[in-house]
């Protein structure tokens, strides 16, 4: 038997006789183990209620942070959650309170730049967006984001408009939605704000969480700029 034959075969006999906990060294467990994991969040935007399909068909907008971390996640299966090779599973949703937005909000995306601990869960809802889920999210340590650049955000987001023609919206929730001039809370905030039952024309999407709309008041002044997209239903009742 030729010398790489032989050591193929001593190979696998090896890897027969080890447990099988041994290839499951690297695997997580859902909710029973606490995991430290590195990478960037990111706002990101999905459709809820009522379909969970469309934000362009009245499905309201669902905004939350993401961690994406440098490798698929590996999970060990068990009587409630598994997982398959063809699912992301390098980008995990994070369960978080208000407290926890306001904790991480300075830490959007910087570049692999923060860590965090928690239990992984799986998917159970709709509104679980993700297959993999970080819960119980802890701070251990991070870097602060760059400034953003509010022009060159504002130019990118024009030049790759997720909506290719205008649409009707509404106004919803409770608060004012003040114009900005770029898809970020520290870009150029406009004196001018619109309210719930307001309509609009939405005429762009951005996925961190923002809409660019168009609104004239009973005057007919006419406002434009971006808005948190939470606040606003494209295109339903």
């Amino acid at each position: 038997m030729p010398l790489s034959s032989r050591l193929g075969a001593v190979l696998m006999l090896c890897a027969s006789l080890l447990p099988a906990s041994s290839f499951a060294a690297d695997c997580h467990a859902f909710e029973t183990e606490t995991v430290t994991l590195t990478g960037t969040i990111y706002p990101d935007t999905f459709p809820g209620a009522p379909s969970f399909e469309d934000l362009t068909t009245g499905d309201h907008a669902e905004v939350g942070y993401y961690l994406a971390v440098p490798e698929p996640l590996c999970m060990t299966a068990n009587d409630e959650f598994e997982v398959s090779d063809d699912q992301r599973l390098d980008y995990l949703q994070l369960i978080l309170d208000q407290k926890g937005y306001d904790t991480l909000r300075p830490y959007l995306m910087a570049e692999g730049k923060i860590t965090l601990k928690g239990t992984i869960t799986g998917a159970i809802s709709g509104h679980h967006h993700t297959p993999l889920l970080l819960q119980d999210v802890e701070f251990v340590s991070g870097t602060p984001a760059a400034p953003v650049d509010c022009d060159v955000l504002a130019e990118n987001a024009s030049l790759d408009p997720l909506l290719p023609n205008p649409l009707p919206g509404k106004i919803i929730g409770e608060e004012r939605l003040y114009f900005h001039t770029a898809p970020n809370e520290s870009c150029g905030k406009s004196s001018a704000y619109i309210v719930p039952g307001d309509v609009v024309t939405v005429t762009n999407m951005h996925s961190f969480g923002w809409a660019e709309v168009s609104y004239t008041n009973k005057k007919g002044q006419a406002f434009s700029g971006w808005v948190r997209q939470g606040q606003v239903i494209i295109n339903g009742e």
